[in-house]
């Protein structure tokens, strides 16, 4: 009750900004009767709202994949190494951290409040991927989770400004992935591109440092900001079975294919 009261509160002071820890997404959904077609609410990918099941796959980034299967496969070329990572990233199995998360989206959306994922994917190729940012608005909808009524309008949007960057940002159908760009500069980007100005950003993410970023940016937008620090998964962590990840990385390398620890383990007892 005490945390609610402060939520609210916050909805009231003109000028704040704060980034509050959640476990639970249940604050947000509280928060939604104060909510009203000025704010904004921003939802994170990873760690947010899906994770992998595979305990090697959530601590362990591309590069760290990547290094995995070089020291397995020192032959391999940086090209081949990056075929093989995404792989994993296609075969791979997600859940949702919240199984209640797409309806709470829905009922976001229900009251017309403006929901869009915020995302720091790198869009463009990838290995076997073609658009990374195609392939991460399908792994949502898969989950039921569609956010283009955010800007029924805006179906894609490149931005110029940073088109001589690595990995510009990329707006797809409510999904925007922000690439080599800060979340809170490429947000402000955004809104400044699209004449758009919200009274108030709401951002749930796993990630301090993000919060951090949009935080900073929105001050100095002069856009109210709560920073939901979701920590969710960290309760969802698993211990790592070195002897099951190696196993998958081999396997990886000879198939072309990625096994869930629950078939590294299954083949490994069979002797495969």
């Amino acid at each position: 009750m005490r945390f609610f009261l402060f939520i609210l509160t916050s909805l009231c002071i003109s000028g704040f900004a704060e980034i509050i820890e959640i476990e639970t997404l249940q604050p947000l959904e509280q928060m939604i009767p104060n909510l009203g077609a000025e704010d904004y609410v921003l939802f994170d990918f990873d760690e947010t709202l899906l994770m992998p099941n595979d305990a090697l796959l959530l601590p362990c980034g591309k590069r760290c994949l990547a290094g995995l299967i070089k020291s397995q496969a020192p032959h391999l070329s940086a090209s081949e190494i990056k075929h093989l990572v995404s792989l994993i990233l296609v075969q791979r199995k997600l859940h949702l951290i919240d199984e209640k998360a797409p309806d709470l989206i829905h009922k976001l959306q229900d009251n017309n409040i403006t929901t869009f994922c915020l995302t720091a994917l790198r869009p463009g190729t990838y290995g076997c991927i073609d658009k990374t940012e195609l392939w991460r608005k399908q792994e949502l909808k898969c989950f039921g989770m569609d956010f283009k009524q955010a800007f029924p309008k805006l179906r894609h949007l490149t931005f110029k400004k940073y088109s001589q960057k690595a990995h510009p940002p990329v707006f797809i159908e409510g999904v925007f992935c922000t690439g080599s760009i800060p979340k809170g500069e490429a947000l402000v980007y955004f809104l400044q591109k699209t004449q758009l100005k919200p009274k108030r950003v709401i951002f749930v993410d796993n990630s301090y440092y993000h919060h951090e970023s949009v935080q900073k940016w929105m001050d100095q937008a002069g856009i109210e900001y709560i920073g939901l620090y979701y920590n969710a998964a960290k309760n969802q962590a698993q211990d790592l079975d070195e002897n099951i990840a190696l196993f998958q990385i081999n396997y990886l390398i000879q198939n072309k294919r990625w096994l869930s620890d629950q078939e590294a383990a299954t083949m490994m007892r069979r002797g495969g």
